[in-house]
């Protein structure tokens, strides 16, 4: 092998890698995202059991504001997803990598898809 094949073999490897790494970040960032989802449901479930089965006036201005903290926490959680895959593919974009497809929950909500290294098996 000539040093021009080596050096081409290595630069699609680190492609390849690159992929790969923002593929990694993009599940990343779904997991982050559903971590969101799962904090904010649970916080509006709390809220509404306070208020819906204790009397005291304490307690369920306690869920009122559980209530309202799963409104901000669902806001931020997509707030930063579309920001953070926003992000990303603009980063990709100013490198020249290619557009490529992934489905994700990041990208379905923010963006059109980034990466994908779905191929066709072999039969």
């Amino acid at each position: 092998m000539s040093v021009t094949q080596d050096s081409q073999s290595g630069k699609e490897n680190l492609l390849f890698r690159e992929y790969l790494a923002t593929d990694r970040t993009l599940l990343a960032i779904d997991r982050t995202f559903l971590s969101y989802i799962r904090t904010a449901l649970t916080l509006f479930v709390a809220g509404v059991s306070f208020i819906k089965f204790f009397d005291t006036a304490f307690i369920q201005s306690l869920g009122a504001l559980m209530i309202v903290s799963a409104t901000v926490t669902i806001i931020i959680g997509v707030k930063r997803c579309v920001d953070t895959t926003r992000l990303i593919k603009n980063f990709a974009k100013k490198k020249g990598y290619p557009s490529l497809n992934i489905t994700s929950i990041s990208t379905s909500i923010s963006a059109p898809p980034l990466v994908a290294l779905d191929e066709p098996a072999e039969k």
